[in-house]
């Protein structure tokens, strides 16, 4: 289906950027990310020159590359994606949109892998209190609220133990 897209669509076109974000995704699935991270570069790239930096699409590719980055063990890079694809959510459809508290959570798991815990807890907190009014019983709920609790539990019991045997 890229391969048709692609000759189908010369230069840049939404339904061949669509394609990329696919396949980079069955990709990465399979592991093979150095061939996700091409797609998804690729996406990201076509996105950008035709929506410009700003554009909801390219958060969107924002967040896939964190996730990527995630699954390379590159926490500094995915820290960097999820937070320009917050800056452009946010920016864009406001605080309290769904897409919002998924790259909170994407963010805030990232930082707590990078033993950021009190900018993940601030995270976290601050995610829980915009879902608490939206939807008390959704699942991104659970999320933070489970992944709040182990933010805490690290950063009281294992941060100050690492600390002194440091």
């Amino acid at each position: 289906a890229l391969a048709m897209r692609q000759r189908l669509f010369a230069g840049d076109h939404a339904e061949l950027a669509e394609s990329l974000e696919s396949v980079g995704l069955i990709f990465q699935f399979r592991k093979d990310y150095a061939a996700a991270e091409e797609l998804q570069l690729r996406a990201l790239a076509m996105n950008r020159r035709m929506y410009g930096d700003a554009d909801l699409h390219v958060a969107h590719d924002l967040d896939l590359m964190g996730t990527l980055r995630i699954n390379q063990n590159r926490y500094r890079d995915a820290e960097l994606a999820f937070r320009d694809a917050l800056r452009l959510y946010i920016g864009s459809v406001g605080e309290e949109h769904r897409n919002v508290a998924a790259v909170k959570i994407n963010l805030a798991k990232t930082l707590f892998q990078e033993a950021a815990y009190a900018e993940a807890e601030t995270l976290f907190r601050d995610l829980l209190s915009v879902r608490q009014k939206q939807s008390p019983t959704d699942w991104t709920m659970f999320q933070a609220q489970s992944l709040l609790g182990a933010a805490l539990f690290i950063g009281i019991f294992v941060g100050p133990a690492q600390s002194a045997s440091r």
